[in-house]
């Protein structure tokens, strides 16, 4: 069964016409999980109980035991949710045992090492944008990258096969990795730039206080002359980390404003 959030009937939404067709929406299926799509071989049927009350998340604790949580982005959606990604991830592994981040699209690297999209010329690090992926893999996360939209439909066919196939296997758990927002998770992609590591990312990540500020930091020239900032951002390592953005000499990272 193939459940989608309501938000995926937008004409905007890049999900095939075919996947929804055979899906049904679930209201605040991304606002309670954090996914757009679930995918399950459980043979109970949704109810129309809202997520927000208890009926409602018992019944989709029982759809997520046997099925895969999958969060969808495509084109300029996936730059743009880049600072949210951890926050996500966190929801989801809330949820299942197999959080996908499915990725459609031609990603590409331009000479000057900015992210080109569909062909489309981005002012995104490409080097930011892989470290982002890595970080969610090494989180616990499932990662998928499709170079058409149209080849969706049968990523998640093959899905809903092996799922119904291993419908019948007893459940063995994993212990799943409680994440939330007071904990920093995000201190995993900092701690993939040069020079950081898992413990200046927490100090870091202490300092600033959200990604995007923790990004707009190592982007900052200055930043090494800042009084206040953690002991070890000395001027080598954030020339490292600007190198490493692929930043211009007066280039920083804007913050991206939050999402409506």
């Amino acid at each position: 069964m193939i459940y989608y959030d309501p938000s995926e009937d937008s004409f905007k939404s890049r999900l095939p016409q075919e996947v929804r067709r055979r899906g049904r929406a679930l209201k605040d299926l991304e606002r309670v999980t954090g996914a757009d799509l679930l995918l399950t071989s459980s043979e109970e049927q949704m109810t129309l109980a809202p997520l927000c009350t208890v009926p409602g998340r018992l019944a989709l604790r029982r759809l997520t035991e046997r099925g895969l949580l999958v969060q969808r982005k495509s084109g300029l959606d996936l730059i743009q949710s880049i600072p949210r990604l951890d926050d996500i991830l966190a929801r989801m592994l809330e949820w299942t045992e197999q959080p996908w981040l499915l990725v459609t699209g031609q990603i590409e690297c331009s000479e000057a090492g900015f992210v080109v999209l569909d062909g489309r010329q981005t002012n995104f690090s490409h080097n930011a944008l892989q470290g982002a992926l890595v970080a969610w893999q090494l989180r616990g996360g499932y990662l998928s990258v499709l170079s058409q939209d149209r080849l969706i439909t049968s990523w998640i066919m093959l899905w809903l096969d092996r799922l119904e196939d291993r419908r019948d296997e007893k459940i063995v758990s994993r212990p799943v990795q409680q994440l939330t927002k007071s904990q920093y998770p995000w201190t995993q992609t900092l701690a993939t730039f040069p020079g950081v590591g898992p413990i200046l990312a927490e100090e870091l990540a202490q300092y600033a206080g959200s990604l995007k500020s923790a990004l707009f930091a190592l982007s900052s020239p200055n930043f090494a002359l800042m009084p206040g900032r953690p002991k070890g951002f000395g001027k080598k390592t954030i020339d490292a980390c600007r190198e490493w953005l692929g930043l211009e000499e007066n280039e920083v990272i804007v913050p991206l404003k939050e999402a409506d």
